[in-house]
């Protein structure tokens, strides 16, 4: 898998050579502390208006704290529907 670009799933195969050595590796790396998104219902909607948070900031639109402030707002009127 790991010589066609794509991560194995077998645990013992993450151990290889290939492996620790391929373009994927700090993906793998990564994963070791990754936690899966939240299960709400609204989770889309939420994701929308994160990426929309931060592309805000990146854009020079809003502060850091202005986005979040922001979109704290929004994820909680999300979360109560």
């Amino acid at each position: 898998m790991a010589k066609c670009g794509q991560i194995p799933c077998n645990k013992e195969a993450l151990e290889s050579d290939t492996v620790k050595n391929a373009d994927f590796a700090p993906y793998i790396e990564q994963l070791k502390t990754a936690k899966s998104r939240p299960t709400v219902a609204s989770w889309s909607e939420i994701d929308s208006e994160l990426s929309a948070s931060v592309t805000s900031v990146m854009n020079g639109e809003q502060t850091a704290q202005e986005a979040m402030d922001d979109l704290a707002k929004k994820v909680d009127a999300l979360l109560a529907e």
